[in-house]
């Protein structure tokens, strides 16, 4: 599958998981916790998740981090 290519690069690997969870994961929990409201608290930490890929991205592209050679 060609999305699974080049998640050796941290990078790339942020940004795959920062938009699987953001387009797929993110909508169906939101969906099941309407549903179900005391599972609240595991998609407060699927948001959580979600914003440190997106700092982990953001870092990575500043340079902040490190990306091995």
């Amino acid at each position: 599958l060609p999305f699974m290519l080049g998640l050796d690069c941290p990078l790339k690997r942020a940004t795959t998981q920062k938009n699987f969870l953001e387009f797929v994961v993110v909508p169906l929990w939101k969906t099941l916790v309407d549903v179900f409201p005391e599972l609240k608290f595991l998609h407060e930490q699927l948001i959580e998740n979600l914003h440190s890929y997106a700092a982990e991205e953001d870092a990575l592209k500043k340079g902040a981090l490190k990306q091995p050679s």
